[in-house]
């Protein structure tokens, strides 16, 4: 079974509880843009990790040097 996990990110201008809040909505809103064009809602998850030098190693942080991103991960079950 593949699964396709949306990471949403946020810069470190906001407060911890701000950031978190931000890179959810930064990941449901990509969530929501592949559904309304045809990717199957089953395959797609979606979460809000914060910071991202709080939450994942160095090769994450260089393909999003903005911080306000998202990362997608496939999942093969």
């Amino acid at each position: 079974m593949l699964k396709v996990g949306i990471l949403g990110f946020a810069d470190l201008s906001g407060s911890t509880t701000a950031n978190i809040l931000i890179s959810e909505r930064r990941a449901r809103e990509v969530h929501k843009h592949l559904v309304n064009n045809g990717v199957s809602e089953e395959v797609l998850l979606a979460k809000g990790l914060g910071t991202l030098t709080q939450k994942v190693d160095a090769q994450k942080l260089s393909m999003c040097a903005s911080q306000r991103c998202v990362v997608f991960e496939v999942y093969i079950n």
